[in-house]
């Protein structure tokens, strides 16, 4: 996490995303994060984005093993994922 928390906005958001939908590809669900939690507690660093404290607590929510899967799967395709960002940003004319 300390990792992904000094990454820039971009690649935190698509590997959240990664995290929730491999979370959720094993069963584990959790619901929808109330916004007015995010706006009145916002203590951790992910709690100010939606999509980064939903996947947070999709993987809180997994087995430690599950838990372990994902993060070693995210961390061996880190230079895959900023490639894919990179082409995105690319395709999409922005920096």
């Amino acid at each position: 996490m300390a990792h992904l928390e000094k990454s820039p906005r971009a690649k935190q958001k698509f590997v959240a995303k990664k995290i929730t939908q491999m979370a959720r590809s094993k069963n584990i669900f959790v619901k929808e994060v109330p916004t007015k939690y995010l706006r009145n507690l916002r203590r951790r660093w992910y709690d100010n984005d939606e999509t980064l404290c939903l996947a947070v607590e999709h993987l809180k929510s997994a087995p430690v093993e599950l838990q372990t899967r994902i993060a070693e799967k995210i961390l061996l395709n880190m230079s895959k994922i900023d490639k894919i960002i990179l082409e995105k940003h690319d395709s999409n004319g922005t920096e």
